[in-house]
Protein backbone atom coordinates (compact mmCIF):
# COMPACT_ATOMS: atom_id res chain seq x y z
CA UNK A 1 0.00 0.00 0.00
CA UNK A 2 2.60 2.91 0.89
CA UNK A 3 4.48 1.91 -2.46
CA UNK A 4 0.93 2.21 -4.37
CA UNK A 5 0.58 5.79 -2.41
CA UNK A 6 4.21 7.03 -3.15
CA UNK A 7 3.68 6.14 -6.74
CA UNK A 8 0.25 8.02 -6.92
CA UNK A 9 2.10 11.19 -4.97
CA UNK A 10 4.39 11.50 -7.91
CA UNK A 11 1.86 11.68 -10.72
CA UNK A 12 0.83 15.07 -11.24
CA UNK A 13 -3.27 15.50 -10.51
CA UNK A 14 -4.02 12.22 -9.97
CA UNK A 15 -4.53 12.01 -5.90
CA UNK A 16 -6.31 15.52 -4.67
CA UNK A 17 -5.20 17.19 -1.77
CA UNK A 18 -4.90 15.07 0.89
CA UNK A 19 -5.91 11.93 -0.57
CA UNK A 20 -2.00 10.75 -0.55
CA UNK A 21 -2.23 11.07 3.38
CA UNK A 22 -5.41 9.94 3.71
CA UNK A 23 -4.04 6.41 2.01
CA UNK A 24 -1.13 6.29 4.17
CA UNK A 25 -3.00 6.64 7.15
CA UNK A 26 -5.58 4.07 6.00
CA UNK A 27 -2.39 1.48 5.78
CA UNK A 28 -1.22 2.09 8.68
CA UNK A 29 -4.56 1.51 10.69
CA UNK A 30 -4.76 -1.59 8.83
CA UNK A 31 -1.11 -2.69 9.92
CA UNK A 32 -1.99 -1.84 13.38
CA UNK A 33 -5.62 -3.07 13.33
CA UNK A 34 -3.87 -6.51 12.08
CA UNK A 35 -1.11 -6.54 14.97
CA UNK A 36 -3.40 -5.79 18.17
CA UNK A 37 -6.24 -8.52 16.47
CA UNK A 38 -3.08 -10.89 16.28
CA UNK A 39 -1.76 -10.53 19.64
CA UNK A 40 -5.34 -10.89 21.04
CA UNK A 41 -6.43 -13.76 19.51
CA UNK A 42 -2.41 -15.37 20.27
CA UNK A 43 -3.45 -15.00 23.97
CA UNK A 44 -6.89 -16.06 23.61
CA UNK A 45 -5.86 -19.52 22.87
CA UNK A 46 -5.13 -21.62 25.72
CA UNK A 47 -2.01 -23.60 26.43
CA UNK A 48 -2.18 -27.53 24.44
CA UNK A 49 -2.68 -29.96 27.99
CA UNK A 50 0.12 -32.69 27.99
CA UNK A 51 -2.53 -35.07 28.81
CA UNK A 52 -0.68 -36.24 32.10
Amino acid sequence: MPAVTATLGSQPHVPRPGETAASMLAALVTILTAGVAGSLAARAVPPPSLGI
